[in-house]
């Protein structure tokens, strides 16, 4: 389970409380997953096209982190199709500031023993802002896709931060938390100690 290490968060308020460097320590507002499960919906246009796999190269260290868990720290891991997040309104975070491509977020889930969690990761290598890896448990949500459009809107209108009160009334607040990125020496993907260092605090927290 979830490190039972707690931090009372303010209601209502963006989940991202972290330093605008992503940070190598382990986050103090991590919460231990239980809870039950309400539901959402909003009416827009999503445009999931069958060409996002051309950007997975900006997932290079993430997807790597993810292998590792399967290879070195007993974990099952299924990864869904790369997401584009959707155009919402006039807002431009949907878009990287560097080569205008698509900003992309990657779903996989991850059992390790009895317990099984969502992890979302938002690609941000235009250093728009540290987006931490987003855990959601669940036995909390079930099927996830449903809600995946939903929460991609949510966290575009909140500046490309993860919207804590919509997870909150979605899964309930002990059932999601996150994971701040391990640390890098420059920017772009990890070198490979670093990455074997992520992927062995993933699942440290996951435990």
């Amino acid at each position: 389970k979830i490190s039972e290490k707690e931090k009372p968060t303010g209601r209502g308020r963006k989940d991202d409380d972290e330093p605008d460097e992503a940070s190598g320590n382990v986050s103090t507002e991590e919460q231990r997953p239980g809870g039950d499960l309400p539901s959402a919906d909003w009416n827009g246009l999503n445009d999931q096209t069958d060409d996002a796999h051309l950007y997975l190269n900006k997932f290079d260290s993430y997807f790597r982190m993810l292998d590792l868990l399967e290879e070195k720290h007993g974990c099952q891991v299924i990864k869904f199709p790369l997401r584009k997040l959707p155009a919402i309104g006039k807002c431009k975070m949907h878009i990287l500031k560097t080569d205008g491509l698509p900003r992309c977020m990657s779903v996989a889930r991850v059992t390790i023993g009895a317990s099984s969690y969502y992890l979302l990761e938002v690609d941000t290598s235009d250093a728009s802002k540290a987006l931490s890896t987003k855990v959601i448990f669940v036995n909390a949500i079930g099927d996830i896709e449903p809600h995946l459009f939903e929460m991609e809107k949510q966290l575009l209108r909140s500046s490309l931060s993860w919207p804590k009160e919509h997870f909150d009334k979605l899964v309930g607040d002990g059932n999601h938390t996150w994971i701040p990125h391990q640390k890098s020496d420059r920017d772009g993907a990890l070198l490979s100690k670093d990455t074997e260092k992520w992927a062995q605090r993933i699942q440290l927290k996951l435990r």
